[in-house]
């Protein structure tokens, strides 16, 4: 999931399906070319792929709050999104190699 307005109002939760052993990976995107983006990388569940979890995104004025399972993962007051966009939700599966210019 994540929440997007443009390339410099974006907030994510992802999941490489390509990688699962990477984790979930939680960030703020960068708000300005050439800055760095705020993320973390947090080891998934032992269970990740057979039992349902929430992933849950929390949107508040000067901070993102990142749950698992209504557990707090991460929380971040740097590279917040400032302004309203839209809650996407996306599912990529790929099988051995992402696509050539994918965001891995």
């Amino acid at each position: 999931q994540f929440f997007y307005k443009g390339d410099t109002q974006e907030s994510d939760i992802e999941i490489l399906t390509s990688k699962l052993t990477s984790g979930i990976h939680y960030t703020n995107q960068n708000p300005t070319a050439g800055s760095l983006s705020t993320t973390a990388t947090n080891s998934l569940p032992a269970d990740a792929t057979t039992t349902m979890h929430e992933y849950r995104l929390d949107w508040l004025p000067g901070k993102t709050v990142f749950y698992l399972d209504g557990v707090q993962q991460e929380e971040y007051t740097e590279n917040v999104p400032s302004v309203p966009g839209a809650w996407l939700w996306n599912n990529w599966r790929f099988v051995s190699s992402p696509p050539p210019g994918s965001l891995e």
